[in-house]
C-alpha cells in the first residue's frame, strides 16, 4: 500500500489476514524473525532455472522491486520483503504472484 507522499506502507492487519493465507496456499512461507515471504523453485535443469530468473528479473526491474534470491543449478530460492518500509507490502504480493506465473512457463 502507498501512503502519504507516495511512501510505501507495510501490509495492514486486514490485508495480511486476507493475503497471507492465499500466499501460504501457493506454498510461500513466512520467514521466521522477519517480515518477509520465501519460496523455493525446482526446475529440470539450469537452463530452465535461468530462463525463469530472467523473466522475473525483467518484471522486477519494471516494478523497481528486486527479490533476494539464490540459485544453484536447478534450484532458485526467493525471499520477498520491501526494504523501503521494512516489511511486506503489496509490491511483494504482486511480485510473488508474477513469480508463480513465471515458474510454470
Amino acid at each position: 500500500m502507498v501512503g502519504q507522499a507516495g511512501k510505501i506502507q507495510t501490509l495492514t492487519m486486514e490485508e495480511r489476514e486476507h493475503l497471507l493465507p492465499m500466499m501460504r496456499n501457493a506454498q510461500w512461507v513466512e520467514v521466521v524473525g522477519r517480515d518477509a515471504i520465501y519460496k523455493e523453485f525446482l526446475f529440470k535443469d539450469f537452463n530452465q532455472a535461468f530462463g525463469f530468473m530472467s523473466r522475473v528479473a525483467l518484471q522486477a526491474e519494471k516494478m523497481d522491486h528486486h527479490p533476494e534470491w539464490f540459485n544453484v543449478y536447478n534450484k532458485v530460492q526467493i525471499t520477498l520483503s520491501t526494504h523501503e518500509c521494512g516489511g511486506l507490502s503489496q509490491r511483494d504480493i504482486t511480485l510473488a504472484t508474477f513469480i508463480d506465473q513465471a515458474s510454470v512457463l
